[in-house]
């Protein structure tokens, strides 16, 4: 069961506050929808009064983008989007995509990508590459201490890759 601690709702407010958006969306996936009136609660209760929050369900093209008709049908000032995202280009809202947050053992995960690289690979200089989607991001940086602590001898390099930020402003169109 997910807690409230794993919607990032400080952030949330944090972001809707400092840029005035008093209509906001959040936007769920069907599977997530379960979550909403408490996430939508927890944020209305931080904002205080003067600010509206709709929660957007059902969207009928792909959960994973962004649903800006919708949050157009109620005059939304941003939307806040939970779940996995395909982070393509917005045209008119600023979006705030919250990930989600699967639980990662990062000593277990070290240890694992370790035995399976072998201890030939630190002494003959070779590279690894791991790649966390979404769900895992929150623990990159534990699990890259786990593993230069694992793999002695290795030089461990953390890159993100198309996950800049958590924020996306609409793209101007030509």
């Amino acid at each position: 069961a997910l807690s409230l601690e794993d919607w990032d709702i400080e952030r949330t407010t944090q972001y809707i506050l400092a840029n005035n958006h008093r209509n906001v969306t959040l936007q769920f996936p069907d599977h997530l929808l379960k979550y909403s009136a408490p996430v939508a609660a927890a944020i209305k209760r931080c904002l205080g009064s003067g600010y509206t929050v709709a929660i957007l369900a059902d969207t009928a093209f792909n959960p994973e983008a962004v649903d800006e008709v919708a949050a157009r049908h109620v005059n939304a000032s941003c939307v806040v989007h939970y779940g996995h995202a395909s982070l393509a280009a917005v045209s008119e809202l600023p979006v705030l995509y919250v990930f989600p947050r699967t639980p990662l053992h990062a000593r277990h995960t070290a240890a694992a990508i370790a035995s399976s690289l072998g201890a030939s690979s630190a002494s003959s200089g070779a590279t690894a590459v791991v790649i966390l989607d979404q769900p895992y991001l929150h623990a990159a940086g534990r699990v890259q201490a786990a593993l230069q602590a694992a793999a002695s001898g290795w030089q461990v390099v953390r890159a993100s890759a198309a996950v800049p930020c958590s924020l996306s402003q609409p793209v101007a169109s030509t």
